[in-house]
């Protein structure tokens, strides 16, 4: 069984996945509603990533942010995704953060070719575009699935 703490960081993820493939959107309230489970996760020292501190999820979130505000600024992605992925940081930290980015930009790479090998160009796809924070939902759903081995690795 699921503590509450896995349970509740999977419905998140889930919600992100659900919501971005469907409308597209991170929405504020999502992104809100992560935040404060992140920030109730270190309170409770139940973080995502075992061992995760405050002032490294803080950190973690502002590079977060940070880089992926670059990636706005350049249309590449969406203001929903850059706040999501600051989230993710406050959530996983430094390590965590990567693993999801890899498996996000993966899932997006692999989402880009399938519209090319459809035969529409990405730029026709714009409007619609990739939905990276539903992919980053499902690298959240990885760590949780690999939070037990990762706790095992570190005692």
């Amino acid at each position: 069984m699921l503590a509450w703490t896995q349970a509740a960081t999977a419905a998140c993820a889930l919600a992100a996945i659900w919501y971005d493939v469907r409308y597209r959107r991170a929405p504020n309230g999502l992104v809100l509603l992560t935040a404060a489970l992140a920030a109730l996760l270190l309170f409770v020292s139940q973080p995502l990533w075992p061992g995760l501190t405050w002032h490294m999820a803080v950190l973690s979130a502002l590079v977060g942010l940070a880089v992926f505000a670059l990636f706005y600024a350049l249309g590449w992605m969406g203001a929903g995704d850059a706040k999501f992925f600051a989230v993710t940081g406050l959530l996983a930290g430094p390590v965590g953060l990567g693993i999801v980015w890899v498996v996000a930009s993966v899932l997006g790479g692999l989402h880009a070719l399938a519209i090319t090998l459809g035969g529409r160009t990405l730029q026709a796809a714009r409007g619609r575009g990739i939905p990276y924070a539903a992919y980053m939902g499902c690298g959240i759903l990885l760590l949780l699935w690999l939070r037990p081995g990762i706790e095992a690795a570190q005692h």
